[in-house]
């Protein structure tokens, strides 16, 4: 290797070989667990990429190898297991109330090698009140108008919850001093290997989505983080997270089946595959009707809801989260295409005052991206992706498996907004470590990737400037420094 800061580093035939066979020693024992049999694929086509490499590799491509490698180095242990909750979901939304009505089934498998004699359950509406960590946080960042808090109509709360464990009562006690972590002692263990029936109604009031993530702007609504939903548990315990603007998630991969009832003229963009027909049918139109410029100016006021109800039905395996957004006045563009031999659709919605931004752009800007992370990282594994227009008070925006929400942006900076969360399918979606104790195992890797896709598409660019500008003490922190670090230091709540 020559002394040029910017050489290449070479790679000879025996460390290639070691790379292919440790990317596939990770594949086998990371990704088939989750995915099963499209696992399998999804490590041959890894090992393809492994194998392709030339004798001169860019020393990124490394890095991102190794990187990858790190992370799964503990799940090498012969005690290491996933939990899986599959999810049956009900829910009606209220939208002149700003209410969801709904009943949750969890079908809770214990893989652990040990019974379980508690659980854990995020009912995360309820960080939207005073005094909870999420307003601790953001009144430490004055990261909102705090003057939310004080109009009890912008807050939000998840109630009228009854717990049932395979059809028998159980109570449920608050964890000190977060309210959307609820504790429930089990009657019975679970033992391992064993399956068992969580079920509850629930009732959400839906915050003004200025706070945080969940929300809604008058009728148009961002539902995440809504049910409630089985906390992650590995061989280090339980991990009962409250919710957080700043801190994401860890929850265990499952199933869902979620079944969404509101007026017949609203659009709704989730994560899943759309099972009606019919409404195919109505997004297709919108398609049509996006394209006409003479049509457009009437779908800005937003139009009385229905009176009359539809139900849509989606469905998703190996996912570990899921999430909706919905709006009577979205605009709609789909195209299917092809993406490493699988028949993958990509649909854009957004406002139509943001159309001159959006229209064709916001589509191609998704598309692209799924090529290029298919190629840099692995293929996409889910047959849908979703990519909503929708302001949030959490940043430029927000992923979520399959679906991501865009805050304001346009022309450039749309396509980089697009590209990094569409990103984070393969990151926060595929690998889903503990982003609250490892967070650049996530958002580090997909900025590397993301930053890759901007200096490839706009050389002359200077997007990203320099990286300590996001840090804290001219960049002087440690590369895992956490939501869970910054809490501590402050005597917040963390259940940790």
């Amino acid at each position: 290797m020559s002394n040029n800061k910017n050489s290449t580093f070479l790679i000879d035939n025996k460390v290639l070989e070691r790379f292919r066979i440790w990317f596939l020693l990770f594949s086998v024992m990371g990704v088939i667990p989750a995915f099963g049999r499209r696992g399998v694929e999804i490590t041959e086509r890894f090992v393809e990429r492994i194998v392709k490499l030339k004798k001169t590799t860019p020393m990124h491509t490394i890095h991102i190898i190794s990187c990858l490698l790190v992370l799964h180095f503990p799940i090498f242990a012969t005690d290491y297991f996933q939990q899986e909750v599959n999810y049956t979901i009900e829910v009606e939304l209220d939208d002149v109330n700003h209410m969801l009505h709904g009943h949750v089934t969890m079908a809770y498998t214990n893989n652990a090698p040990h019974a379980l004699k508690e659980v854990f359950i995020l009912a995360m509406p309820n960080a939207y009140q005073k005094g909870t960590a999420l307003y601790k946080q953001m009144a430490e960042g004055l990261m909102a108008d705090m003057k939310l808090f004080d109009n009890p109509d912008n807050l939000g709360f998840c109630d009228s919850l009854y717990f049932e464990i395979d059809g028998e009562f159980h109570a449920y006690s608050i964890i000190e001093k977060n309210p959307d972590v609820l504790h429930i002692e089990l009657k019975n263990p679970i033992l391992p290997g064993e399956t068992r029936l969580i079920t509850t109604p629930f009732r959400v009031k839906i915050p003004n989505a200025r706070i945080s993530r969940l929300g809604h702007l008058s009728q148009d609504y961002m539902i995440t983080q809504w049910y409630p939903k089985a906390a992650a548990y590995d061989r280090d315990g339980w991990h009962p997270y409250p919710y957080l603007a700043k801190g994401e998630y860890f929850s265990p991969f499952g199933r869902f089946n979620v079944s969404i009832t509101l007026p017949a003229n609203y659009y709704v963009g989730a994560t899943g595959a759309l099972q009606n027909e019919g409404e195919w049918e109505r997004l297709y139109n919108r398609v049509e009707a996006t394209k006409n410029d003479s049509s457009i100016a009437k779908f800005a006021n937003t139009p009385p809801s229905d009176s009359a109800a539809k139900t849509l039905v989606y469905t998703q395996d190996n996912i570990h989260d899921f999430a909706f957004f919905a709006s009577k006045t979205f605009l709609v563009e789909i195209e299917t295409v092809d993406i490493d031999g699988r028949e993958i659709t990509a649909m854009a919605m957004y406002q139509p005052k943001n159309r001159s931004n959006w229209q064709s752009k916001g589509l191609e800007y998704i598309i692209r991206a799924m090529r290029f992370y298919s190629e840099e990282v692995g293929p996409y594994p889910y047959d849908y992706v979703t990519a909503v227009d929708g302001t949030i008070a959490a940043g430029g925006g927000m992923e979520y498996p399959m679906i991501t929400v865009i805050g304001n942006a346009k022309g450039i900076m749309l396509d980089r907004v697009i590209a990094h969360e569409v990103g984070h399918n393969w990151f926060y979606g595929i690998l889903a470590t503990n982003e609250r104790l490892f967070p650049y195992l996530d958002e580090g890797m997909n900025s590397h990737i993301e930053k890759k896709y901007i200096e490839k598409n706009y050389p002359e660019e200077e997007l990203l400037g320099n990286i300590k500008s996001f840090g804290f003490n001219n960049g002087k922190q440690p590369i895992n420094i956490t939501s869970l670090t910054v809490l501590w230091v402050r005597g917040m709540p963390t259940n940790r």
